[in-house]
């Protein structure tokens, strides 16, 4: 292998999970190659120091949580339905939805 014929890479356009992200982006640290997910939403991604060189175009779950409370409180609902997923990689976020919901109403 030889980077004399080779153009450098100069970003990575990221991977469609949180999970494959993070491989990405570790593999990428050494190299100082940026990492750009539209669709990683994984809270982890946001450490600096881990994933310093990892951008995202769309907000971490943790954001998406105090979002469907200020809906749920802003249209003054007292029942709704959260779907959360089997998979344990995705249903943290749900999960944590939840916890927040339940800390508010005692």
């Amino acid at each position: 292998y030889s980077t004399e014929t080779v153009e450098p890479v100069i970003g990575i356009a990221g991977c469609q999970c949180s999970s494959s992200t993070m491989v990405m982006a570790t593999v990428s640290n050494p190299y100082k190659v940026p990492v750009i997910s539209g669709s990683a939403t994984d809270l982890a991604l946001s450490d600096k120091v881990d994933y310093p060189y990892f951008y995202r175009t769309i907000a971490p779950d943790s954001n998406t949580g105090d979002g469907f409370i200020a809906l749920l409180e802003h249209f003054g609902w007292t029942r709704a339905v959260l779907l959360i997923s089997v998979d344990p990689s995705t249903r943290k976020p749900g999960l944590s939805i939840l916890e927040r919901l339940q800390d508010r109403i005692g």
